[in-house]
């Protein structure tokens, strides 16, 4: 780079790239390097997206790189604590989760209107789509739908159920709230399809890192893949205490069996890990029994 587009470049940043409008522009990292080839062709894209007049956040930007390192965050907290709740806390959750998930929820919904202000990089593109209309048609045909239904506002309507439940004595009305509130609570598992939203944000974690690309990559799809087989883990334990709550714990059922009625939620959440992880690597598949630590045939042979 030449000391005449150095001193311009040192020019710009005193006179345009001051304030809070600087987090909406590229920052000079690997993968922007590597889009725009130099460092003056980064400043050039940045008085480019000044010149726009509009408020777009740059898929480059610092703001972007922060804002997705919280909603990757929040994300994975709601795909652990939903199927939790669902499962074992009933109505007795907490005025902290409640408040937590109105506001993930209303997290969920300002991201949906933020991707309408997102710019795009594509697969072929040499530089970032800045232009409001097509990032608005893009966003439309692809993610929109599903991220509105995963952004559904169930919070609220838990929030709402849970104080009516709580400042009724009405024991017809509490027992209707009730039937109401597991209905929602089962409704909430559409927030579960949040899980697609945590894997577009690895993805453009990916994209945005400024480490050696192909060192990110590997540990970004590494990572991806565990957390994946993790949540399938939780999920599938967590179902299997769900079911038999839902048919009111018959007396077949592996939790009365095991004298788990009365027990902590860790102890029934461990319990139905184990079974998950059972059947998931398929040891001792569709046995109800705990293994033991003792081999039956051993034991024959002292």
């Amino acid at each position: 780079m030449s000391d005449k587009d150095q001193r311009l470049i040192e020019k710009n940043r005193r006179t345009h790239w001051s304030g809070w409008r600087a987090l909406l522009l590229p920052q000079l990292n690997r993968q922007s390097l590597y889009l725009y080839g130099s460092e003056m062709a980064v400043e050039k894209e940045c008085i480019r997206q000044l010149q726009s007049g509009v408020f777009v956040i740059h898929p480059f930007s610092s703001m972007r790189s922060y804002y997705i390192m919280c909603m990757v965050a929040i994300t994975f907290l709601n795909l652990i604590g939903i199927p939790m709740e669902i499962a074992f806390l009933d109505a007795g959750s907490g005025l902290a989760w409640e408040g937590f998930n109105v506001f993930s929820d209303t997290l969920f919904l300002i991201d949906v209107a933020l991707n309408f202000r997102m710019g795009i990089v594509t697969e072929d593109s040499e530089e970032a789509i800045l232009d409001i209309k097509q990032i608005r048609v893009s966003y439309l045909r692809s993610w929109f739908i599903p991220d509105v239904i995963a952004a559904f506002p169930i919070g609220y309507i838990l929030l709402f159920a849970d104080l009516q439940y709580q400042n009724n004595d009405n024991p017809s009305k509490t027992n209707k709230v009730m039937r109401i509130l597991m209905f929602v609570r089962i409704l909430s598992l559409i927030r579960l399809a949040r899980v697609s939203r945590l894997v577009r944000f690895f993805n453009e974690v990916e994209k945005v890192s400024n480490a050696n690309l192909e060192v990110v990559r590997l540990f970004f799809r590494i990572s991806s893949l565990f957390m994946m087989i993790f949540l399938l883990c939780h999920w599938n334990g967590c179902i299997q205490y769900f079911v038999p709550m839902l048919e009111e714990f018959p007396t077949d059922c592996w939790v009365r069996k095991e004298n788990l009625m009365n027990a902590t939620v860790t102890v029934k959440y461990s319990w139905g890990v184990f079974r998950a992880l059972s059947q998931m690597i398929a040891l001792s598949y569709g046995s109800m029994d705990a293994p033991t630590s003792e081999d039956p045939h051993h034991r024959s042979l002292r």
